[in-house]
């Protein structure tokens, strides 16, 4: 029996497909399609970032890379946006650009460090499907960039046909389709576009058939989904007793103000022994 294929969207599998030395041209036209630069060669790098004190909290990133001029890339797969996912980018993206300046090196030496991070679903937190962002002035006219070294990329994959309307990188459009894609037959039309994504399916259908790797990717997905299950039932508790205690404060103003306590507690759906 054919196994169905793995998501793409799932950050292990993500890893494994992108972040393979010996599969370099993957990563690379990805890449070249995101920031529409030539890229002839990538360096990949260590994706863990070492902590000298036992109590700082460590960054383990997806993958990271070095283009050919030093500029270093953080590409992260992310599944379940939430708005603190910024912070969370904000402190990856600090260390990985920090790390690389060694002991009595000058601060010039620090190379220009993108963040790429491609989300599942945004719901519109961004202005576009593709938004960049850079350090600028802001009330600049015309927009000062104080420096080229910082640059966020965010990818909603759900605004696929936003990107089709305005995109002119075809490129780009089918590594999104990419993602985005549930059959092989979606898959298997995209491969014949374009030599780097039939590459990148190929091993995809390997890793699919692979009960290893497949175990660890389901393993990955319900990992994910419990934790959402367990944020969104803290949020609903949340608001549930939040809106007890709102009930419960109008109800001891009502009786601070003489009103019956039966007919506090027919208003409020609540009992005397809630107000004792």
């Amino acid at each position: 029996m054919v196994e169905s294929l793995l998501s793409p969207q799932n950050d292990y599998v993500f890893k494994y497909l992108f972040g393979d030395e010996s599969h370099k041209d993957i990563l690379i036209s990805l890449l070249s399609a995101i920031l529409q630069i030539r890229i002839k060669s990538i360096k990949l790098l260590q994706r863990e970032i070492p902590r000298e004190a036992a109590d700082l909290k460590t960054s383990i990133l997806d993958i990271t890379a070095e283009l050919e001029d030093g500029t270093r890339i953080d590409i992260e797969m992310q599944i379940g946006f939430q708005p603190d996912y910024i912070d969370r980018m904000l402190f990856y993206w600090a260390d990985f650009f920090t790390i690389q300046l060694k002991k009595s090196e000058q601060h010039c030496k620090l190379n220009k460090t993108i963040s790429i991070s491609i989300v599942d679903d945004c719901k519109h937190f961004f202005p576009h499907a593709h938004s960049i962002y850079v350090l600028a002035e802001r009330r600049g006219e015309p927009q000062h960039i104080l420096t080229d070294k910082i640059e966020f990329h965010f990818i909603d994959l759900k605004r696929i046909d936003e990107i089709e309307k305005i995109e002119d990188n075809k490129k780009f459009v089918l590594w999104r389709k990419f993602f985005t894609s549930k059959t092989r037959e979606e898959m298997k039309s995209l491969a014949k576009e374009n030599k780097c994504i039939e590459e990148a399916y190929k091993r995809l259908d390997f890793m699919s058939q692979d009960p290893e790797v497949r175990a660890k990717a389901v393993a990955r997905d319900k990992f994910l989904w419990d934790q959402e299950v367990r944020q969104r039932t803290a949020r609903e508790e949340g608001i549930e007793i939040g809106e007890k205690r709102g009930i419960l404060q109008t109800a001891k103003a009502m009786l601070a103000e003489s009103i019956p306590m039966e007919t506090v507690c027919k208003i409020t759906g609540l009992t005397q022994k809630d107000l004792e």
